[in-house]
């Protein structure tokens, strides 16, 4: 018996693997941005530009923020596809098509820019 080929693994891999990175790092960010920086708790240049910048710089800074951006970005369209179908607004086919399509330009857009950076 001969399977049948199909590229569902690869963008099952992206799903789930924004949905890991949203579990574990969504938490922290919400909590460093939305709690310990406007409550004082960290110094409030933490979240500055120049910081930012600076980590941004870096190359594990840029990788992070690939994958946290590109990651989250693949999650979220493989539900908003699945949310396009079940409510009748597009078929499962075509839904995926645009928003992977979207993923997948976006992706490459965030890797452009932070080669620039």
């Amino acid at each position: 018996m001969k399977l049948k080929r199909s590229q569902e693994p690869i963008f099952w891999l992206l799903f789930g693997g924004g949905g890991t990175l949203a579990a574990l790092v969504g938490v922290v960010l919400i909590v460093i941005t939305g709690i310990l920086v406007p409550t004082g708790t960290l110094p409030p240049d933490t979240m500055s530009y120049a910081a930012m910048h600076a980590f941004a710089a870096t190359l594990f800074g840029k990788v992070a923020i690939f994958l946290v951006i590109s990651l989250l970005l693949w999650h979220g369209v493989h539900r908003m596809a699945a949310t396009a179908h079940h409510v009748g607004l597009a078929s499962a086919h075509t839904a995926q098509i645009v928003l992977r399509g979207f993923a997948a330009l976006a992706t490459a857009a965030c890797a452009y820019l932070l080669t620039g950076l």
